[in-house]
């Protein structure tokens, strides 16, 4: 069906793959990304390691003597500096204004750090699991489960250090695998590559400090597997060199060679008083905190990557390989390291979830090595705890048994607030430790219900991430489930690329946006925006069924249809679609609300309750329906100067619970009624005015009136709104409805 796929090599399909969706998503600024970037233009443009010109945009900075800093490791914004550099050169003879060259410079900096080092960790890391496994199209399918259905994926976008420091320790895991494992490098090839492995372990540390966690564990693999001391020295020697970078840069930057930028916070004043707490923050690892970035809603990694829910028999298994043992133990360390240290943060800006994040960032560093550990499960060499078929219908029913056991455990939780304190209870500590007992001892009895999960967990994931990053990765906490609070319902609807803050500038790059897909930036419609990646994806999930996965050896037309992660791509490109059927099909009548246009002044100030006041006939001008309440009537002759007056109602669709802010700008007077409670009064004569309010609501509809009047000469009204995580925008048509 497909004869390229024949001639591409698995590892290049990986790369260009990963590499064109990564590329296709820009998410703009933001307060982590900001600091790194004005580091990063600080550099480049000054060659300052303060960013003193550019600390307006990010909290996420220090004031250390006399000059601001960012509060993070450097050494994102080191390997972004050159890249800036690169991008100011090619952006100059294009003549672009200079808030869009910044973000396009700033756009080609991610692609390029980011981006580009997580589609070659892939591409590296596939050769290591098809060692592993034995199989290509098993390992590709790891490999790109890491790449697309795991919070790497909306990361990989995103100018954070956390996806740069997991790329640099998988490569330099890799890399040692690959001289240790017998394959024949000579003698001058295998130095350069421990001493690449060396200084990306080093430099991993430079990007990230928790990410010593693993520099260590791979150190002592390093230590061990290496056969001579002239090749262990090589490979410490390249650790010292990166290290000796970040020495450097503390001792020009804070005049002293060791030094953490968050122990400013230590003395607990200002926005990160948690860190006055243990050692910066850090404390025990904490039970509820180990829920909150494993299984709740909120940040829960095996709630939005059910995929690696794997990893836990994994774990286990690793204890009983044999070939791959040192591997096993050292990826091991370095998974439940990360769990540990992640569980143990503190609840400044509720440090445990990472802050605005999709799911737990601050354990990104440990993802390769939890596919690793899953690989395991598939490998050539696996022996099953139990050989017996008998066994199987056991491991099947126990598999089943904790799905069940997940969905209630879920339905239970799902009631525990913002952070699910819920789940403290005893009785659901203990359902959800059923489930995951059940579930591993399924997965470790029967290697065909492994295989089954994954095909069906990890098209859910994919999806999953594939609307977080389309949507808005970075999460803030006001959404108990960001699964369907925030992406779901914006992502069926076609709002895509939602962040509005550029990282220079407020000027829009888009029409609504400076974040932006490619789909959007050349004007697709939002149903078609992310087309172009659907049909990549099609190609490149047909690949891995043709290269020999276990659940089709079949013509390449059948591994097309069949293949669960095709099905993935069906979904989203349909779901848009069905979506608008589907409210095509239960919608009212119309959207918009019914609007009456009344000759003269027919109101007092308004009342806090809503009350219908009767009208003669003979003073109603007319009666329509306005689809948006947008009207400045300066410019329209048969209203200018006129008096009169208008009432518009219907209802108010509110797609889930959260914080709205509502504007009414007129003049003269307007007054807004929602539940029949008034939530703006902007009353009186005058000239145009804004008056806002934050209201709570529920999801639903929600009965709506907006009364205005025009007292002399011109008028206008402009009704908008500013949704969670959106900017303040008139309110669409298709959220104002009149029923029927």
């Amino acid at each position: 069906m497909f004869p390229v796929l024949k001639r591409l090599s698995a590892g290049r399909a990986i790369f260009i793959s990963l590499f064109i969706t990564y590329a296709y998503f820009y998410q703009s600024g933001q307060h982590n990304v900001n600091a790194h970037m004005d580091q990063v233009r600080s550099l480049a443009e000054s060659g300052s390691f303060t960013i003193d010109n550019f600390v307006y945009n990010t909290a996420d900075a220090i004031k250390y003597g006399e000059h601001y800093y960012p509060n993070k490791a450097p050494g994102l914004s080191l390997a972004g500096t050159p890249l800036w550099l690169f991008g100011r050169l090619i952006t100059l003879p294009f003549g672009l204004p200079q808030y869009l060259r910044v973000e396009f410079i700033s756009y080609l900096v991610v692609v390029l750090s980011c981006g580009l080092f997580t589609a070659l960790a892939a591409a590296v890391m596939f050769r290591v699991l098809r060692s592993v496994t034995g199989c290509t199209g098993t390992s590709m399918l790891l490999v790109v489960g890491w790449g697309l259905g795991t919070i790497a994926f909306p990361f990989a976008t995103l100018f954070f250090s956390h996806q740069l420091t997991a790329s640099l320790l998988i490569i330099s895991f890799s890399l040692l695998f690959f001289l240790t494992d017998g394959n024949e490098v000579n003698a001058k090839k295998s130095q350069a590559l421990l001493l690449l492995s060396g200084l990306m372990t080093g430099y991993a540390v430079t990007c990230e400090y928790p990410a010593v966690l693993a520099a260590c564990a791979i150190g002592i693999y390093a230590l061990y597997k290496l056969p001579a001391w002239r090749l262990r020295f090589v490979f410490i020697s390249g650790g010292v060199l990166a290290g000796l970078l970040l020495l450097l840069y503390n001792y020009i930057a804070f005049g002293k060679i060791f030094f953490i930028p968050y122990s400013q916070y230590a003395a607990g004043t200002g926005f990160f008083k948690e860190h006055a707490i243990g050692f910066l923050g850090l404390k025990l690892p904490n039970f509820l905190n180990l829920l909150r970035i494993t299984v709740l809603p909120t940040r829960g990694l095996f709630f939005v990557n059910p995929w690696l829910l794997l990893v836990v028999p994994a774990l286990v298994a690793a204890l009983f390989t044999k070939r791959y043992r040192s591997e096993a133990i050292t990826s091991a360390f370095i998974v439940a390291s990360f769990f540990s240290f992640n569980a143990g943060y503190g609840e400044s800006i509720a440090f445990w979830g990472g802050g605005a994040s999709v799911g737990p960032r601050h354990i990104i560093p440990m993802l390769p090595f939890a596919v690793f550990l899953i690989a395991l499960l598939f490998s050539s060499d696996d022996r099953q705890l139990t050989a017996n078929k008998k066994w199987s219908y056991a491991g099947w029913l126990l598999l089943v048994f904790s799905i069940v056991i997940a969905f209630y455990c879920w339905k239970r939780i799902s009631a525990g607030g913002y952070f699910g304190l819920e789940p403290l209870a005893l009785k659901n500590t203990f359902f959800i430790a059923a489930a995951f007992i059940s579930f591993s001892a399924a997965v470790l009895i029967d290697r065909a219900c492994r295989l089954f999960y994954l095909m069906l967990s990890l098209p859910v994931s994919i999806v999953l991430m594939v609307m977080a990053t389309a949507v808005e990765p970075r999460v803030p906490y006001e959404y108990p489930n960001p699964v369907l609070d925030l992406f779901w319902d914006n992502f069926i609807h076609g709002r895509l690329a939602l962040y509005y803050h550029g990282i220079f500038s407020s000027a829009l790059i888009t029409e609504n946006s400076t974040a932006f897909n490619l789909g959007k930036l050349v004007g697709l419609p939002a149903a078609a925006q992310l087309l172009p990646l659907y049909v990549l994806w099609i190609f490149l999930f047909t690949k891995i069924t043709t290269e020999g996965l276990p659940l089709s050896k079949k013509p390449q037309c059948s591994a097309f249809l069949f293949n669960p992660l095709n099905f993935a791509c069906f979904f989203l490109l349909l779901a848009p679609a069905i979506n608008s059927v589907a409210l095509d099909a239960k919608r009212p009548a119309e959207y918009g609300l019914n609007a009456t246009y009344i000759d003269g002044l027919i109101w007092d100030e308004p009342d806090k309750r809503y009350s219908k006041v009767d009208v003669a006939e003979d003073k109603i001008i007319k009666r329509t329906v306005d689809r948006q309440i947008i009207f400045p009537w300066s410019s329209y002759s048969d209203k200018n100067g006129r008096q009169f007056s208008v009432e518009w109602n219907g209802y108010l669709r509110i797609p889930q619970r959260a914080l709205y802010e509502f504007e009414l700008e007129s003049d003269d007077g307007s007054a807004l009624y929602i539940d029949g409670r008034l939530v703006i009064n902007n009353w009186g004569v005058h000239q145009k005015r804004s008056r806002r309010k934050e209201v709570l609501l529920s999801a639903g509809y929600h009965p709506i009136v907006i009364r205005y009047y025009n007292a002399a000469y011109s008028g206008s009204i402009y009704f908008r709104w500013r949704r969670p995580w959106t900017h303040m925008q008139p309110v669409p048509a298709d959220f104002l409805y009149i029923m029927r």
